[in-house]
């Protein structure tokens, strides 16, 4: 089962890569753009209507094993009660009225498939929605490698969309039998309040890790936004990889003494160091050869730099886990996340997508020190 998670999950990953591909290479810049425009703000948009997100939800359906049905239609309601208010800020977009419209509905299934997937992690059902994905994707990559479509926008969202139309019905279809049309407003806003800090940790999550992309787009021309769209992607690929790796230590965690936990750091030490250099070299190498992107020596050693303090940070919140320390961890990221945001605009207007990049790297930096430095406290004792 965990090979299958995990499998869905970096599959997931690398098609979107593929997809980039068959954009740059064989449709027009202006679909590519589009793609990005619409992408970018609806990974936004995600954020506020998903609230805590998997984690949340997962956390819901563990504390109320007898209520499975009651629970799921109240996520579910939830997160329909947030995409109404989450669409109304794409109608005042300076897009086009198609656009808007596609990010409206891309928005829609983005939120319900997040909630499957938690449903999913819960039911242990990781087989057979692999093969799912692995089939909808085949199919999108296929359908876009021969359709004869160029420079139409349009259509390419269209199929896009459709792709994910079908697979919303298709995991829906799996779980039809719970779903009840009953929605209870008060339980509702009661279970939206309760879950509020699991929204403060997937918010500050993605300042830290996507703000640099956002404020590019905000404060440089759409080329630059396309390409760093591109190189974040990969560095990201490759921060998937590793997590997804560490992950399996999760369960055994718990029963680790200091002795045992240092012992797991120094070895995940050596293993960062490792795989950073690796991976660096193969992002590197694919920027060049499939997206024409060609990456400076500067550039490769920061990528270098990410990598390896991504690395450390995932260590770190291991040990913050097997200590319990995860509201302290919450305000860390969180106030990283602002750091990530003041970062980026200051170096974004004096060196482009380096300086972007530059902010990402020192916000991991400055996750990474302040997860040293607190690493032996409880969150009561530390006011940040």
């Amino acid at each position: 089962m965990s090979f299958s998670n995990i499998s869905r999950g970096l599959f997931v990953s690398i098609i979107g890569l593929v997809i980039n591909f068959i954009l740059i290479n064989y449709k027009s810049r202006e679909v590519f753009e589009a793609y990005v425009y619409c992408n970018t703000v609806t990974s936004f948009l995600f954020v506020l209507c998903n609230w805590g997100g998997k984690d949340q939800s997962i956390q819901a359906f563990s504390q109320n094993t007898n209520k499975f049905r009651e629970t799921f239609n109240l996520i579910l309601a939830s997160r329909i009660l947030l995409i109404l208010p989450g669409i109304l800020p794409v109608f005042f977009l300076p897009a086009l009225l198609s656009f808007k419209f596609f990010i409206g509905i891309y928005l829609v299934l983005k939120v319900l498939g997040a909630f499957i997937e938690a449903v999913i992690t819960v039911q242990k059902k990781f087989h057979a929605f692999l093969f799912v994905d692995l089939s909808l994707n085949t199919l999108l990559v296929i359908t876009l490698l021969f359709d004869k479509n160029i420079s139409r926008p349009e259509i390419f969202l269209a199929e896009l969309i459709g792709m994910e139309l079908l697979r919303t019905l298709i995991n829906f279809s799996f779980f039809g039998k719970f779903v009840l049309f009953k929605p209870n407003l008060k339980k509702t806003f009661a279970f939206l309040k309760e879950s509020r800090y699991f929204f403060y940790i997937s918010l500050a999550g993605f300042l830290c890790s996507r703000a640099d992309l956002y404020v590019v787009g905000l404060l440089l021309n759409n080329n630059e936004l396309s390409r760093y769209f591109i190189i974040i992607n990969l560095v990201i690929l490759g921060q998937i990889v590793f997590n997804t790796f560490i992950s399996t230590f999760r369960p055994n965690i718990l029963r680790y003494n200091e002795a045992t936990f240092k012992r797991f750091s120094l070895w995940s030490l050596r293993l960062g160091i490792f795989y950073s250099l690796f991976c660096t070299l193969a992002i590197f190498l694919m920027s060049a050869i499939y997206y024409n992107i060609t990456l400076n020596y500067l550039f490769s050693i920061f990528i270098i730099i990410n990598l390896l303090f991504f690395t450390l940070i995932c260590t770190s919140i291991l040990n913050y886990t097997r200590t319990n320390n995860q509201k302290l961890m919450g305000k860390i990221i969180l106030f990283s996340g602002l750091f990530n945001v003041l970062m980026s605009f200051v170096c974004v207007p004096f060196l482009g997508i380096e300086g972007a990049f530059i902010s990402n790297t020192a916000t991991l930096i400055f996750i990474y020190i302040l997860f040293t430095k607190y690493s032996d406290h409880r969150p009561t004792e530390v006011a940040i």
